[in-house]
């Protein structure tokens, strides 16, 4: 049995059904059955928007989920969790730029806001024991950015993305394997060659080619960099896996 963390990126219903895709996350759910029920599995979903805690529905997610267990007989329960994600203060978010998770972002509304470096997860003894107790912990948003005053942890405004704060869960919580799920296989072909997927390379291999820009979008950007950092912190894998379930990069060490 292994501990892995699945973050299935902006698969969400809600989301989806704005793209023309409402069965997206009830095909993601039915095609990981037999990891789910064979292996410790924590699930992260979407971005953190603190301040539209509500566009994520975790009802609906719930919901898919459900409808995928009794089509296919699965035993194992799924459970809402609210993490917080305490991120590193910074004292001008607006010029953060650069390898460290901040770059800005414009969700739809227009507004800026900036995506910020998470350094714990508050809740991940919680998480564990749900693990272990046969659960299907869903985080919902990535968690909610905090900061620490003292002892205690205060609201901060910004983004987490998914990715960086999964990488996270994933080294706190000694996962064996992160497992992202979000985008299409051609996202990342004709990084190597044309006809060549990332199969199986090694960490000094990607982080080569990261380091030399071929990840020229953001957000593939910030998945392979949430994948390397995985395997640096001690994972033993990191796969990168499209929207129908195929292996587009498999990182090891």
């Amino acid at each position: 049995m292994k501990r892995i963390v699945m973050a299935i990126g902006n698969n969400y219903p809600d989301y989806n059904e704005k793209c023309g895709s409402p069965g997206l996350i009830d095909d993601i759910f039915a095609k990981s059955g037999k990891l789910i029920s064979e292996n410790e599995i924590v699930m992260t979903c979407g971005d953190s928007y603190p301040e539209n805690a509500d566009t994520f529905y975790p009802v609906n997610i719930i919901n898919a989920y459900d409808r995928v267990k009794y089509k296919y007989g699965y035993s194992k329960e799924i459970i809402a969790v609210f993490t917080r994600v305490e991120i590193r203060k910074i004292s001008n978010p607006s010029v953060q730029t650069g390898d460290n998770y901040t770059e800005s972002g414009i969700p739809e509304n227009g507004k800026t806001e900036e995506f910020l470096e998470p350094i714990d997860i508050p809740e991940k003894s919680a998480i564990m024991t749900l693990m272990s107790d046969g659960y299907l912990p869903i985080i919902i948003g990535a968690g909610f950015p905090v900061v620490r005053e003292l002892q205690y942890y205060n609201n901060c405004h910004g983004m987490v993305n998914n990715y960086s704060s999964s990488s996270l869960l994933g080294t706190l919580i000694e996962a064996d394997e992160l497992i992202i799920i979000s985008g299409q296989r051609d996202e990342f072909k004709g990084i190597v060659n044309s006809q060549e997927l990332l199969n199986n390379i090694t960490f000094d291999a990607l982080m080569d080619i990261y380091k030399r820009g071929k990840f020229k979008d953001i957000i593939a950007g910030k998945k392979v960099k949430a994948m390397l950092d995985f395997i640096s912190k001690g994972g033993k894998k990191a796969i990168l896996m499209s929207t129908d379930m195929d292996n587009v990069i498999t990182l090891i060490p």
